[in-house]
C-alpha cells in the first residue's frame, strides 16, 4: 500500500510542520520532501506512506544471544543455546518480546561495564546505553520496551538491525 500525500501550509514554521507529520507517521513514512513557494508564501510538504515490513524478531533474538549474551548454538542440538555453563532452549529466550529476557540483556550489559537508562513514556519508551567512558554507545526509541532494549544492546555492540531483516 502506498499513498502520495501533498500538503500546503501558509506558515513560516517549517520545522513544526515536518516534526508533526513525521512523528505521526514515523513507522510508515518512507520518503518526504518539502519546498517553499516564496511567491505564495506557502510551504509544500510531500511524503509517501507505505507500510514497512515488520522486523524479524527471531533474528533479533538470535543476534542478541550470540553478540550480547555471548552464547553459541549447542554442539549437540540446533534448538539449544550453550551459555557457557548450561544449555537453554532457544525458543524460550526472546528478549525482543519478553521483558524478563530483556532484563537479562540489561544485566549482561551492566556486567560488561555499560550503563543503561530506560525511559517509559505514555505512548512509547527509549533506552540509552553508555559505554565505560560515559559516551552514548546506543539509543533506541519505540513502542515496546523489550524490543527497544534488544535493539539498543545490539547497537551498543556495533550491530545495526534494519527493517525487514
Amino acid at each position: 500500500m502506498s499513498n502520495d500525500i501533498e500538503i500546503k501550509y501558509q506558515t513560516s514554521s517549517l520545522a513544526n510542520i515536518i516534526s508533526y507529520y513525521v512523528k505521526g507517521f514515523q513507522e510508515e513514512i518512507l520518503n518526504y520532501d518539502y519546498w517553499i513557494d516564496t511567491n505564495k508564501q506557502e510551504v509544500v510538504f510531500s511524503f509517501t506512506l507505505e507500510r514497512r515490513p515488520p522486523m524479524n524478531l527471531d533474528k533479533i533474538n538470535e543476534l542478541v544471544a550470540e553478540n550480547v549474551m555471548g552464547w553459541k548454538t549447542h554442539s549437540r542440538s540446533e534448538i539449544l543455546w550453550y551459555t557457557g555453563h548450561t544449555s537453554r532452549l532457544k525458543e524460550l529466550f526472546k528478549p525482543s518480546s519478553d521483558i524478563a529476557a530483556a532484563m537479562e540483556v540489561v544485566k549482561k550489559l551492566k556486567e560488561s561495564f555499560y550503563l543503561v537508562s530506560i525511559n517509559i513514556y505514555q505512548d512509547d519508551c527509549s533506552v540509552i546505553v553508555w559505554d565505560d567512558d560515559i559516551k552514548v554507545a546506543a539509543s533506541q526509541e519505540g513502542k515496546e520496551l523489550p524490543e527497544c532494549i534488544a535493539l539498543a544492546a545490539l547497537k551498543a555492540k556495533g550491530i545495526e538491525v534494519g527493517v525487514g531483516e
